[in-house]
């Protein structure tokens, strides 16, 4: 079962220096800031981002174990079937939210556009999506391809768990085509000299994408 597959997951709780700080760049500044950490695993994630005052995570996960951990890392958290067409419990969809954070979620999902049809009506007014996504066209995975390397591995741009693939044109085409316009970038970059070429080049240099976006 795919709640399995993620309790015994590893890598599962590892956030990365560089997808924290992205997120942390892309994070509204307007405060206070009610959050949904979707995928939120153990609350690693929400519990690294309330250390700024003024925020209130909450976060649904698909795994019973790791959201009894969340339970007492963020301001609440409950098992939801994020594949689902309506996956929201109760205790989620009763409130709206200024900030909704997907971080490495959609590669997982087999139709994750309704994942973003979902979240759109628990957006406040003004409120936005953070989305961070692995590029599968990273240059060091453009030359692993192209020596006929394609294999699987427990975490990373090949983890066995992804579905999805995203390029640079196939994330932006999704994100349009549910309705929602990038506001702003901070992909993840292994240097900081790469850093320089990350919005000109994102499908080629960013490990990560990392927007946030709005609904239109």
């Amino acid at each position: 079962m795919l709640a399995d597959y993620y309790a015994g997951k590893q890598s599962y709780e590892k956030i990365s220096r560089g997808r924290l700080d992205a997120i942390r760049r892309l994070m509204p500044p307007s405060r206070p800031l009610i959050v949904l950490d979707v995928g939120c695993g153990s609350g690693t994630l929400g519990e690294a981002l309330k250390q700024d005052a003024g925020i209130s995570i909450f976060g649904v996960d698909i795994a019973p174990q790791a959201v009894e951990v969340a339970k007492g890392r963020l301001d609440g958290a409950w098992v939801a079937d994020i594949e689902s067409r309506n996956p929201w419990p109760p205790e989620v969809s009763a409130r709206q939210y200024d900030l909704i954070v997907i971080s490495e979620v959609l590669e997982h999902l087999f139709f994750p556009e309704h994942l973003l049809q979902a979240a759109r009506p628990l957006l406040a007014p003004g409120g936005t999506i953070i989305i961070t996504v692995p590029n599968i066209l990273f240059w060091k995975n453009r030359l692993r391809l192209m020596v006929g390397k394609f294999a699987y591995e427990d975490s990373g741009l090949m983890d066995r768990g992804h579905i999805h693939f995203f390029s640079w044109r196939s994330f932006v085409s999704l994100i349009r085509a549910e309705r929602f316009r990038i506001e702003e970038r901070a992909h993840v970059v292994p240097t900081h000299l790469l850093r320089l070429f990350a919005n000109l080049l994102p499908g080629l240099v960013a490990r990560q994408f990392a927007v946030r976006v709005c609904a239109v």
